[in-house]
């Protein structure tokens, strides 16, 4: 098994970042949390999936960013 997140996983924390508004791994409840595991557990998948939310909060940060700067 791949020691990464998988693209199922990476939609799976999609839509419940969409959904849910999760901004960090310890937003997930016991059963999310099971079931990203189930999809491909390893043993850095915390960091990874940590990891794969800051990214993607950063970019809609950078995202509001340049959006207002384009406005003045």
């Amino acid at each position: 098994m791949p020691r990464h997140l998988t693209k199922k996983q990476k939609k799976f924390i999609d839509e419940l970042i969409e959904k849910e508004g999760i901004t960090d791994v310890d937003d997930l409840d016991f059963d999310q949390w099971f079931d990203l595991e189930n999809m491909n557990d390893f043993e850095t998948l915390y960091q990874h999936a940590e990891n794969y939310i800051w990214d993607k909060r950063m970019a809609g940060a950078c995202d509001v960013t340049l959006k207002s700067r384009s406005t003045l």
